[in-house]
């Protein structure tokens, strides 16, 4: 009797852990550019994603939420120097999203989207961070006529 019990919870012990490893799209990798502007961060998916993003100061950070996804890749090849972001971290989140953390060595601002399929690329999630700093508003009060 001892056996059955055994080889029974040997035969259902993987369906047990199913749904925690199991996610419907896997961040596979992390690329990250450059220009006069902004800094562009794109996160290569294996399928469509559902994903929020806030910030938090004291430190600043940004932080994305990816629902029902899971990290295959790792973030250690992106050079971060002079790029902003001090370190990315990541984990898992609730019983089946991804949440990616970029530390910041000051405010960004963030605009991010998804793009679909194209031109032999898959589905990616794009974030466009600038500086959050705004040039001085001049006063209408000092203005001269």
């Amino acid at each position: 009797m001892h056996r059955r019990q055994l080889l029974n919870l040997l035969l259902v012990s993987p369906l047990f852990t199913l749904p925690l490893g199991a996610y419907a799209t896997q961040i596979r990798n992390a690329r990250l550019w450059r220009s006069d502007d902004k800094l562009r961060l794109v996160f290569d998916l294996s399928g469509p994603v559902q994903y929020k993003t806030f910030s938090l100061t004291a430190p600043d950070r940004l932080i994305i939420d990816l629902s029902g996804a899971g990290l295959s890749g790792d973030f250690s090849q992106l050079v971060l120097k002079n790029s902003g972001i001090t370190s990315i971290r990541s984990g898992h989140f609730g019983k089946s999203d991804t949440r990616i953390v970029l530390d910041l060595a000051a405010p960004m601002q963030l605009n991010s989207f998804v793009l679909p399929p194209q031109d032999g690329q898959g589905h990616r999630l794009v974030l466009d961070l600038t500086n959050a700093t705004r040039a001085p508003v001049k006063s209408l009060l000092n203005r001269r006529r």
